[in-house]
């Protein structure tokens, strides 16, 4: 049986969530190796890619090329959709941090994108994989609690960490955050 070739994946956005999330995650797939990583900060572009050992750092992601089949995109929330777009166009696969867009439109924009070009758009939305969301739903598809008059969800923590910038305290940048 012949092996796959590992999947060549770059890194747009080496800010907090890539180094201390994505970076260590893609550094124990088997199946996946780092090619690029992408940054306009050349220090933080360069620790983390001699680090995580990616052959190609660049500060502009349309220098990518044919360096990598798939992308993470982890830029500030209002570049999601133009760089998910012309990476789309491109055909290369995209895992774009949430939120996927600050507008409906945009969203469509990029899985129109997706559609014609025959390239994979996923949303980084891991809420989705926990256990307690999963019970949530089966208890609410089974009516085990009765049936639902309404909801109202709290969620979230005190940020634990040093931001790389400053983009999620700006609404023009963030959509508007919390």
């Amino acid at each position: 049986m012949a092996w796959l070739e590992k999947l060549k994946l770059g890194i747009i956005g080496c800010g907090t969530v890539a180094e201390k999330l994505h970076l260590p995650s893609i550094a124990r797939c088997r199946d996946v190796q780092l090619t690029v990583v992408v940054d306009q900060n050349t220090e933080r572009r360069r620790r983390l890619a001699l680090r995580y050992n990616a052959p190609y750092e660049f500060e502009d992601y349309s220098d990518i090329g044919a360096r990598a089949e798939a992308v993470i995109v982890a830029l500030p929330n209002h570049l999601h959709a133009p760089v998910a777009i012309d990476l789309l166009r491109q055909g290369l696969h995209v895992l774009v941090e949430k939120p996927m867009a600050l507008t409906v439109s945009d969203c469509d924009d990029m899985i129109e994108a997706s559609v014609q070009n025959k390239a994979v758009l996923a949303v980084g939305m891991i809420r989705r994989f926990y256990r307690a969301t999963h019970y949530v739903k089966t208890a609410l598809t089974n009516a085990l609690l009765g049936r639902l008059i309404d909801v109202s969800v709290n969620e979230g923590s005190v940020l634990s960490w040093n931001a790389a910038t400053n983009y999620m305290f700006q609404k023009s940048s963030s959509g508007g955050g919390v």
